[in-house]
């Protein structure tokens, strides 16, 4: 068999999986069938842990069964554009993660129009400080620093929290050890009609903008984005990348071919780790993170 024929099998495999799943999800969402669908071993999981008086204030986490060499504890930032998501719906990627030897912790944070900036981040910010409160409890360890990690809006707020931490976590004095970000639109505008709703309450700009925020103290970071994405274009993770580069920070941008943007999350699901490499590229990462190595690639 070709490489060219051995790719081919490859998506037709994951395409014939994503399908089957998709139409497995007459009784729930794509998500609940994928969650379904996953292993659920090798971590324990809490849920529901409240962190705030709102109903949306609520935080799940999972504590890894066998601790990797140099493990993590990472907070997931899901998205949807500020205005949907459920912590349940991402126990695939916690699962993946955990079952890798990370710990995770996966905040439900409230929405728009309940809230507008930075609402959501302050939601993030506390249920991260509530987790650090009861940390030998919750992980087994002290909380002393934090790997942030989200997925399209997502990742947006886990790059305004790694840009300046001490903001956001300095009642906690956490540090944020290194940030994944996954398909973000990190150099947003503003005055986009989708988006200016959502961020009414801005006083400074810069202040929403991760790119604008860069600076050399910011933490290692790992840019992934599929190359077919058409929600969140590629070049935000371009300039993303090129603003870290500018101030020195280590960073590593890999290209997912063929990925759009469900695709580049969506194969942290056991059933869909063929469809790319997003989930050995990030735990690839996370060693090195783990281990002390700077390493800098492009694609």
């Amino acid at each position: 068999m070709s490489p060219a024929q051995f790719t081919d099998l490859v998506h037709l495999r994951c395409t014939h999986v994503l399908s089957t799943a998709l139409l497995l999800a007459g009784c729930g969402s794509p998500l609940e069938t994928l969650n379904a669908l996953t292993p659920d071993g090798g971590y324990e999981r809490r849920t529901g842990i409240a962190y705030g008086d709102a109903p949306r204030q609520r935080l799940d986490v999972y504590r890894a069964g066998a601790p990797a060499t140099g493990a993590h504890t990472i907070v997931f930032v899901y998205g949807g554009a500020w205005r949907s998501g459920r912590r349940d719906d991402y126990a695939f990627v916690a699962g993946a993660l955990a079952r890798a030897g990370h710990d995770v912790i996966v905040p439900d944070y409230r929405l728009y129009p309940g809230i507008v900036w930075p609402g959501f981040v302050e939601d993030v910010a506390a249920a991260i400080a509530r987790v650090d409160a009861d940390a030998v409890a919750l992980l087994g360890h002290e909380l002393e620093a934090v790997v942030m990690m989200g997925h399209s809006s997502g990742a947006h707020t886990a790059a305004v929290i790694a840009a300046s931490p001490g903001r956001w976590l300095e009642a906690d004095g956490l540090e944020v050890s290194g940030l994944i970000g996954i398909a973000g639109p990190y150099d947003l505008l503003l005055d986009d009609p989708e988006v200016a709703p959502v961020f009414a309450g801005v006083e400074d700009p810069d202040d929403a903008i991760p790119v604008a925020r860069v600076g050399a103290s910011h933490p290692p970071t790992l840019l992934l984005h599929g190359s077919d994405d058409e929600r969140v274009l590629p070049e935000h993770t371009r300039v993303h990348a090129a603003a870290l580069r500018a101030a020195g920070v280590p960073v590593e941008v890999d290209t997912l071919p063929g990925a759009g943007h469900a695709g580049s999350i969506a194969s942290f699901a056991a059933p869909l780790d063929l469809l790319n490499e997003a989930p050995e590229r990030t735990l690839t990462w996370l060693a090195r993170l783990g281990a002390g190595e700077r390493r800098e690639r492009t694609d």
